[in-house]
């Protein structure tokens, strides 16, 4: 069983700062309980990904949006989230 689980944190365009201060290179963060989708991320830790990569106001944009934690992490942080699933199930 896996107890880590790698992150591609990426950016368009030239290289900016992060906008939090404090940013770690590892993580630590509890598992979903219940998860709605299998690989259904924590809403802690998108929120910190997101506060670190974007501003209020700015777009955050989930290609594979599954249960949506993505969407509700960047709306409860005055980002606009848009988000794309194939599966219609979720």
């Amino acid at each position: 069983m896996k107890d880590a689980e790698y992150i591609l944190f990426l950016r368009k365009g030239k290289a900016r700062s992060i906008y939090t201060l404090g940013a770690h290179t590892v993580i630590e963060c509890n598992n979903v309980r219940g998860k709605r989708h299998p690989t259904e991320k924590p809403e802690p830790l998108l929120r910190q990904l997101i506060e670190a990569s974007s501003l209020p106001g700015q777009i955050v944009f989930d290609p594979f949006a599954g249960s949506g934690s993505t969407i509700r992490a960047a709306e409860s942080l005055g980002r606009v989230g848009i988000g794309v699933e194939i599966d219609t199930d979720y």
